[in-house]
Formats: structure tokens, C-alpha cells, sequence
């Protein structure tokens, strides 16, 4: 009976998993009919629901910046590609139409670009090699563990330079790091978008002297909150406080 109803158990998942994969590949075809249509509010609808039934996928909300960028919601738009560059940091082409919707405020903030080390840093703890790093540092792990074998032997390896029982460790050592450092930032984002016209952007919380108008579809980095308040980053490097409702993160904290 036990064996019965884990047959059942496993095949109502099979069905499920079936169905699951035919209503995604639906809503894609229809969404890019849609899209194709020139019926954007539909297309974005169909899109969303893709989302909420497959999850996180860069190239769904790449379709749906560019759906709500030609329905004429610039904000929307940039925060769809900047989530898809959130699940691939390399996809160009939501690099490209992000600058595009830009673009198309005519108070947009230019973006400072990184020092060279810098960019350098985050792009080997980008998210998207968190996996990449944890698999080196499992070869660098078993290697070790491998000469080390032979050397306590005396059958293999036995001609392994000592400095090489410090060296790998230690680089493992620095692998592993990146590796949690990439895992973190797999799972956050302190990205943000602005996503209405005219945000108030101050010096501190609730102290609105020399406060700064900012553009719609502005990106900015957070960092703390104080109440309805959240300080930011901006794409020129200058600080300050927004009220949080002004803000949509391009990937939600937990926490927050």
C-alpha cells in the first residue's frame, strides 16, 4: 500500500511538473505574441504571470522591460533590466536598452563609472559565480587531499614541493571567500529604482534643507533605515535619504 501511494504521490508531481512547463512555455508564446502585436499591457500581463509561476528568470524580465519601456512606463522598464541583469550580470542587451530608457528622461543622473579595481572586485563577486567558485574550491580541496594521500604513502607524488601543502590551502582559502562573497550577493540586491517623477531626495531624514528633486527611473544603491527612510547612492556618487515608498529594490530583502 505504502509503495502504491508513493506511485501516486510521484506521478501526480510528474503531472504537475508537466503541467507547470506547458503553462510557462503558454504564457511565453502569448506574451511575445503580444509583445509582437504591439499589445504591450497584455504582454506585460502574460510576462508577470510567467514570473509567478516559473520564478526569477533574466530573460522573461527582459521582455517585460522592454514591454513596459514600449508602453510608455520608463521606470517599470529599468527596473525589469536591472533584474535581469540581477540573474545574468552579462546580458548585454539589458545593459544596452537600460542606458535606452534612460535615455529618454531628460534630467537623468549620469552614472559615475567605477575605479578600475573596483569593477574588477564586483565582477568576481558577482552572484552569478558563486557556483563557479565553489566548484574550484572543491577541485582545490580534493587536490590537496589527493597529495596529501600520496605523500603520506610515499607511493605517488612523492616528489611534491612542500610549498605547495601551503599554497593550496591558502588559495583555497581566498577561493572559498569568494565563493560566500558571490553566494551572498546572489541573493541581494541593494539596488533600487526610483519610480516616480520628482522624488525628494534630502540630507537626513525628515530635514528637508537643500533637498535634491531626483528624475523617475533614477538607480541608486541603499544602505540604512531610520523609519519611512532609507539613505542612497547615486549613480554621480552624491548621498542622501529617500522616503522608502519612492523606492522599488530590484531584488527585495528579506530583511527589509
Amino acid at each position: 500500500m505504502k509503495r502504491i501511494l508513493q506511485f501516486l504521490y510521484f506521478s501526480l508531481y510528474s503531472l504537475g511538473s508537466f503541467a507547470a512547463a506547458d503553462s510557462a512555455s503558454l504564457y511565453w508564446n502569448k506574451g511575445n505574441s503580444a509583445y509582437l502585436a504591439r499589445q504591450y499591457p497584455e504582454a506585460i500581463v502574460y510576462y508577470e504571470q510567467l514570473l509567478r509561476l516559473q520564478g526569477s528568470n533574466a530573460l522573461v524580465y527582459f521582455n517585460l522591460g522592454n514591454a513596459h519601456y514600449k508602453n510608455n512606463q520608463v521606470s517599470k522598464a529599468v527596473l525589469n533590466y536591472e533584474r535581469a541583469l540581477f540573474y545574468n550580470p552579462s546580458l548585454k542587451q539589458a545593459k544596452d536598452n537600460r542606458l535606452l530608457a534612460q535615455s529618454r528622461i531628460s534630467s537623468s543622473i549620469k552614472e559615475s563609472k567605477d575605479i578600475f579595481f573596483v569593477a574588477w572586485w564586483k565582477n568576481l563577486v558577482a552572484g552569478s559565480r558563486a557556483n563557479m567558485w565553489a566548484v574550484m574550491s572543491l577541485l582545490l580541496f580534493l587536490v590537496f587531499l589527493l597529495l596529501l594521500l600520496g605523500r603520506i604513502s610515499g607511493r605517488y607524488f612523492t616528489r611534491t614541493p612542500i610549498q605547495a601543502f601551503i599554497f593550496i590551502p591558502v588559495f583555497n582559502a581566498a577561493v572559498l571567500f569568494l565563493a560566500f562573497s558571490a553566494a551572498h550577493n546572489a541573493g541581494f540586491s541593494p539596488r533600487a529604482v526610483v519610480m516616480n517623477a520628482n522624488t525628494v531626495m534630502t540630507m537626513a531624514p525628515n530635514v528637508y534643507k537643500g533637498q535634491v528633486i531626483l528624475p523617475e527611473a533614477t538607480v541608486v544603491e541603499t544602505a540604512e533605515l531610520s523609519g519611512n527612510w532609507i539613505s542612497v547612492s547615486l549613480p554621480d556618487n552624491r548621498r542622501g535619504w529617500i522616503q522608502s515608498p519612492e523606492l522599488t529594490f530590484v531584488h527585495q530583502p528579506a530583511t527589509r
